[in-house]
Parts: C-alpha cells; sequence; structure tokens
C-alpha cells in the first residue's frame, strides 16, 4: 500500500481572526487588515479603526517597495516588511499573497 502525504499550510483564517490573533500577540495601539488587491478594510481596530486614508498610503508604499529589485537577494534578505518612525509610534506594514497588514506601536 502506498502512502502519499500532502503539505498542510494551516487553516485558512479570516481578517478578524488575524485581528484577533495580531491583538493578543503585539503591543499595537491599531491595526488594520488591508485587501492586497482593492485596498479595502478588512478588519481594524485601535488608532487605525476604520482609518481609510492610512489604509491607502500603507498599500501604496509596501506595493511600490515591492518593486525594488529583489533577483539576486538571499530569501533571508527579501523585504518582508517595512517599519516608519514618527515620533511617539511606529508603523509596521507587511503583506502577504492575500492581505497588506498595518500595525501601529507606541514608541517606548
Amino acid at each position: 500500500m502506498s502512502h502519499t502525504s500532502s503539505k498542510s499550510i494551516g487553516p485558512v483564517r479570516t481578517p478578524a481572526e488575524l485581528l484577533g490573533s495580531i491583538s493578543n500577540s503585539l503591543p499595537a495601539i491599531g491595526i488594520s487588515i488591508i485587501d492586497a488587491k482593492n485596498g479595502t478594510i478588512l478588519a481594524s481596530s485601535g488608532d487605525l479603526e476604520n482609518d481609510t486614508q492610512t489604509a491607502q498610503e500603507a498599500r501604496a508604499m509596501i506595493l511600490e517597495t515591492k518593486k525594488l529589485p529583489q533577483e539576486d537577494a538571499a530569501d533571508s534578505e527579501k523585504l518582508t516588511s517595512i517599519s516608519i518612525a514618527f515620533s511617539g509610534c511606529s508603523l509596521r506594514i507587511a503583506m502577504d499573497e492575500r492581505y497588506i497588514y498595518a500595525v501601529k506601536t507606541r514608541d517606548t
């Protein structure tokens, strides 16, 4: 009898589930989960709740930085996120195939 195994990538999580998971794991004062294709806010909380301007700007920035040449970079050097420091807080933006994640934290 032959046995084939398939690689499991885990359950698909909704934006609301992702928001809860991020909220529990980071000291965030604002979180926004954005549709990577059209920029729609799918889930948000705190300082970034329903903040469409920040969502659109975060999407534009991460999509623009993804255009930087990376073909010669080792996997450990490829762009995974960008961080923007403001006076008193920071905004970190990351992206996967479906979502853009914007997380605002207070500087300590």
